[in-house]
């Protein structure tokens, strides 16, 4: 069986989210999103850097949170991702 990583795991909640005609209804995979971008791994901490602000707009009552994530992934130097989240 093969082992599910916190990125796939991340690139399951774009799809689903992505896919969704109400995207508001996938709040539990913008969370994990969130959540990775806090302790994922490096790869996670990038992507979710991605992936917040393209669901952002969606999950108002998270503003702050994802706010603050996106924020503390481009100052944290060791996750690698300070040039992805400025753009």
């Amino acid at each position: 069986m093969a082992v599910v990583t916190d990125v796939d795991k991340l690139y399951l909640c774009n799809d689903r989210i992505s896919e969704a005609t109400d995207k508001s209804k996938n709040e539990r995979e913008f969370k994990y999103i969130i959540a990775e971008a806090k302790q994922g791994s490096v790869k996670a901490g990038q992507l979710a850097a991605q992936l917040i602000p393209r669901f952002f707009k969606y999950f108002p009552k998270l503003a702050e949170e994802a706010i603050d994530q996106h924020h503390n992934l481009g100052a944290d130097e060791d996750r690698g991702v300070s040039n992805l989240s400025h753009c």
